[in-house]
């Protein structure tokens, strides 16, 4: 006898993991998701981490609708990982990443992200901010990564470590990291590193070395090969979709199946509504199903 847990798990694969291999009635999926869940992947894709202590409601409405996130995550070939304490999104980059890139951290900051990431796992779970940066440069000096030890870098390693504090993996716990940056003082910033939460940092580690060939690796992060799962990605992630940036694979999905058995269901399960024109395609948000301006995100739609 198949239990209800297993029968769960049996159909999140079949959505999430086999993917278009399915037949051709899976594939012609209905997506039911409530409202709470629907509001709740809206959320997640602004913000990919819920963690305990700030996000407690939606952790628990996550637990609550597991299934329909795996199901409607696995359709766009992503995965979310749900726990009492964490939750996840693992996402693959938006399709136009370097209009995202004007809003980024500098490549500084960026670096910094990561060196303090390499030190924390090696390190006590309650840790001087000194300690942590020292860690972050010794690994800065096996990568070949030079520093300078001035107010700039130590800027930068500061907003790096608030970067890593909204995502709850290394936070705050008594100082001010504003003022370390200023001073420089080793023992101004106490931080608590929770490891586990570590490993949830890079999304898609994928299969390559990322040290040996950097851009083989970034590569194949970005990489996906299917059309209509690049379509449903793109309408998800991006404020509008233009026939005219599409190749003849992805122009065919949007003229023959946004409608049909991918895109409308896909935007009925976020809670959004599919417009659809000659110039391209959008999923809107509707004006009941946000409280606040800004949670439309920081790009406008054309026209509206």
């Amino acid at each position: 006898m198949t239990t209800e847990s297993e029968s769960i798990e049996h159909d999140d694969n079949e959505a999430g993991l086999k993917g278009e291999a399915v037949t051709r009635r899976d594939r012609r999926w209905r997506a039911d998701a409530g409202e709470e869940a629907a509001e709740l992947m809206r959320y997640l894709n602004r913000r990919c981490w819920l963690v305990a202590g700030r996000d407690d409601e939606r952790i628990a409405a996550a637990r609550r609708n597991e299934a329909e996130l795996r199901r409607v995550y696995g359709r766009l070939g992503w995965s979310v990982y749900i726990d009492r304490d964490l939750v996840r999104l693992r996402k693959s980059p938006p399709a136009r990443a370097e209009a995202y890139a004007d809003t980024a951290p500098t490549a500084q900051t960026r670096s910094w992200f990561f060196l303090v990431v390499a030190a924390a796992d090696s390190l006590a779970p309650d840790v001087a901010i000194g300690t942590l940066v020292n860690a972050a440069r010794s690994a800065a000096a096996d990568a070949g990564i030079e520093v300078s030890n001035d107010i700039t870098e130590r800027r930068a390693i500061v907003a790096a470590l608030k970067l890593l504090d909204e995502r709850g993996v290394i936070e705050r716990v008594d100082g001010m990291l504003d003022l370390y940056a200023a001073s420089g003082k080793e023992n101004s910033v106490l931080l608590h590193v929770h490891h586990t939460r570590l490993l949830h940092v890079i999304a898609n580690p994928g299969t390559l070395d990322a040290a040996a060939d950097p851009e083989a690796w970034l590569a194949q992060v970005s990489r996906e090969p299917d059309a209509a799962r690049r379509m449903r990605r793109a309408l998800v992630d991006d404020t509008c979709v233009h026939t005219s940036d599409l190749d003849e694979e992805e122009a065919a999905w949007l003229s023959q199946r946004v409608r049909g058995d991918d895109g409308q269901p896909l935007a009925d399960a976020f809670g959004l509504k599919l417009e659809r024109r000659v110039e391209g395609a959008a999923f809107v948000v509707p004006e009941d199903a946000f409280r606040h301006p800004n949670e439309l995100g920081p790009l406008p739609f054309p026209g509206t």
